[in-house]
């Protein structure tokens, strides 16, 4: 009998079951991951429709894949409880569910007709106990288009960023640092954290990601501005003096709250240096 929060279960025991033993509910949604298309040609197509004032066309994007988001049928686990079923999962509960989520995305990301260039994120959710079960599973995936994102709210180990550097080397997995800004990746609260993230995976880090909390409110709030100016600002410092210059990651922003090219641009000049600037939706 599968568990249903409206049958009066925590949404952190419904997820669990599921994942266990009714996988079949268990479905998978894909954020987009887009840069915008500053080609030449597309840039002179605005330019000329406002000039001839007709209606701009909207923003083109290029499409680079996605993050991998846990979704349920909703007739047992509805999509706004999600978070909140992994939030408050135990932790020995989390080193049982996770290595079978994680088998379950990756064969989903297998099964896919993907795209040249298209790369498909997924979050590392689990904690230390079940660490090396999620490496051996990792490790199954070389030439598969995944990356992986190391979660905000969870530090790792100096032995498991070790591990997950030799995966990595033997898979070509690319590492995401997920929501700067926050919790473990907040700069300066958790810079010597920071650093030692950067010292030991900085060959595989391709993306550090900007919080879509902090994101939704940056246009009316000088704080959360400054908040994405200082960390990618320090991040960048960080980066430059461990790997003595080496080209600094892709930044992504994991909202949109305007999708106007003079927001664009701003948000660009915030990652001023790295090496791409792209946008999450949805």
């Amino acid at each position: 009998m599968r568990k249903s929060v409206y049958e009066y279960c925590e949404p952190w025991e419904v997820l669990f079951d599921i994942v266990l033993n009714h996988q079949d509910e268990l479905l998978v949604h894909v954020g987009e991951l887009v840069t915008v298309d500053r080609c030449f040609a597309t840039s002179m197509r605005r330019v000329i429709s406002k000039a001839l004032r007709r209606t701009v066309d909207k923003i083109p994007y290029k499409f680079l894949g996605g993050e991998l988001l846990t979704r349920c049928n909703s007739d047992v686990l509805p999509q706004f409880l999600i978070g909140k079923a992994f939030n408050e999962m135990p932790v020995e509960n989390v080193e049982i569910m996770f290595p079978h989520l994680l088998r379950f995305q990756v064969d989903f990301i297998k099964s896919m007709n993907v795209e040249e260039g298209h790369y498909y994120s997924v979050n590392l959710e689990s904690p230390e106990g079940s660490w090396d079960a999620v490496c051996d599973i990792l490790s199954t995936c070389k030439g598969v288009p995944i990356n992986v994102e190391l979660k905000e709210n969870a530090q790792l180990s100096p032995r498991a960023m070790q591990k997950l550097a030799k995966v990595c080397a033997q898979t070509n997995i690319r590492i995401y640092i997920d929501d700067l800004c926050t919790f473990c990746h907040r700069i300066p609260d958790q810079q010597d954290y920071i650093i030692m993230l950067i010292e030991i995976l900085h060959p595989f880090i391709k993306c550090v990601k900007v919080d879509y909390d902090v994101m939704k409110k940056i246009r009316r709030d000088w704080t959360s501005f400054r908040l994405v100016r200082t960390n990618l600002e320090a991040f960048a410092w960080f980066w430059l003096n461990v790997t003595e210059n080496k080209q600094l990651p892709y930044v992504v922003f994991e909202s949109m709250p305007v999708e106007e090219i003079y927001w664009f641009d701003r948000f660009e000049e915030l990652a001023m240096g790295y090496y791409l600037c792209g946008y999450q939706r949805g």
